[in-house]
């Protein structure tokens, strides 16, 4: 939808220069006086292209505030415990692992909602996943499972991992939030 509206914003821009040059008038031998009757729906297109982008950001904002708040919520006097990293195969070290997993281990909280909402009771997340040279998580179990909405979400949610050169890394990582 947006798009469509530059272009119609750009239709009328392009239709206002046009306009400007067919109705110029010499006044005086310096003097340029210019008339541009340009449509209000003009301004109309543009300002509510301008505004929906506005509030699409904003929705963002919002949702993603909305969601840190619950993550909060819901991790407040629990304890959350990391287990140690495993490194199956691969050339990411299993320190820079645990570090941007415990950096970012609160986006992945909310695919426990998900679930819970679902009517599972999860507090645990046990994950073997994939790394790509590139820092890319292709792949992940979560609990056991390969597919599913918890492991569709985490896999979503992954964060990325710093470049490395060498073979794909098979990790696995778990965090323990209590009951």
């Amino acid at each position: 939808m947006r798009r469509s509206r530059d272009r119609t914003a750009m239709t009328w821009a392009a239709a206002a220069a046009l306009l400007i040059v067919a109705s110029c008038k010499r006044q005086q031998p310096d003097v340029v006086i210019v008339q541009i009757p340009i449509p209000a729906a003009a301004f109309a297109v543009a300002d509510a292209a301008a505004e929906y982008r506005a509030q699409a950001a904003a929705k963002t904002n919002l949702a993603e505030k909305a969601e840190d708040d619950a993550t909060e919520r819901f991790l407040s006097g629990r304890n959350v415990r990391f287990q140690d990293v495993a490194v199956a195969t691969g050339d990411l070290p299993a320190k820079t692992i645990k570090d941007t997993m415990t950096t970012h281990y609160r986006k992945l909280v909310p695919c426990m909602f998900v679930e819970r909402n679902a009517g599972a009771q999860v507090s645990e997340l046990a994950v073997d996943f994939v790394v790509r040279p590139s820092g890319k998580v292709t792949a992940v179990k979560v609990n056991g499972q390969k597919t599913g909405r918890l492991s569709d979400c985490i896999l979503g949610r992954m964060p990325e991992f710093p470049p490395f050169s060498g073979e794909k890394t098979v990790a696995s990582w778990a965090l323990d939030v209590g009951h």
